[in-house]
């Protein structure tokens, strides 16, 4: 799936699985890749779950915020190296230009 071409190969339709198939059913001819589907069933515990609160998240982005909050300070680091990066390369292409 993270590899797929999108406009090649396009996602599968959103989908549900009915209760009395089973199966997988499309909800809406609106297309979504796997990993949609697997956060709602994490999100959900499985089928027939409780819905998930407006505040519930996968454990995951919870792991992924306390990672940001540690690596704050070289995010900016970097952001200001890449400001000062294509400053110097601006300035070096409008030189060579002239």
């Amino acid at each position: 799936d993270m590899f797929r071409i999108p406009f090649a190969f396009p996602a599968g339709q959103e989908s549900e699985v009915d209760d009395a198939s089973g199966r997988r059913e499309p909800v809406s001819d609106r297309r979504m890749p796997k990993w949609y589907d697997d956060e709602v069933e994490e999100l959900r515990k499985g089928d027939g779950g409780p819905a998930p609160s407006p505040t519930s998240v996968p454990e995951h982005f919870e792991l992924y915020r306390g990672l940001q909050q540690e690596w704050w300070c070289y995010d900016v680091y970097s952001r200001i190296g890449i400001l000062f990066w294509f400053s110097h390369w601006l300035t070096s292409a409008s030189l060579y230009s002239m």
